[in-house]
């Protein structure tokens, strides 16, 4: 059983609410988990996160029903490229970060500089970390 929340989880169960075609959906936590080999509890907690980000409405039912009342934003941020995209644009930025910062510290005065390298030192284990944890 996989008990680690990934952006590839989060978007495959965002693309299944999304692939019925309807803007009100009713699933189990307990079907949803056997389906994506994790267990109900981080369905529930990763369907608590679409609706705090506005993506859906839910309401829990008797046992593990769920009824979903989908809205745009779902649509949008799916159409974005959902959380995979925003793992990989975060990624990007810092590592245009770092570039900018060590061209910065080459053209900077000694004072200035060993400030810019400090930033890009931090930026760069910042990268690193995240690849530790991608998986």
């Amino acid at each position: 059983m996989n008990n680690l929340i990934t952006p590839r989880l989060k978007d495959e169960l965002l693309m299944e609410l999304l692939s019925t075609g309807y803007m009100q959906v009713q699933i189990s936590s307990y079907e949803e988990a056997q389906k994506f080999n994790c267990s109900s509890d981080i369905i529930c907690a990763i369907y608590n996160q679409f609706e705090e980000m506005g993506f859906i409405e839910q309401t829990k039912c008797m046992g593990s029903l769920i009824i979903c009342k989908i809205n745009v934003n779902a649509h949008d941020f799916m159409l974005r490229g959902g959380f995979q995209a925003q793992e990989e644009i975060l990624i990007a930025n810092l590592q245009k970060l770092s570039r900018e910062l060590d061209l910065l510290s080459k053209q900077l005065g000694p004072n200035l500089s060993e400030k810019a390298s400090m930033l890009s030192g931090i930026v760069s284990n910042i990268l690193s970390a995240i690849s530790l944890f991608k998986p």
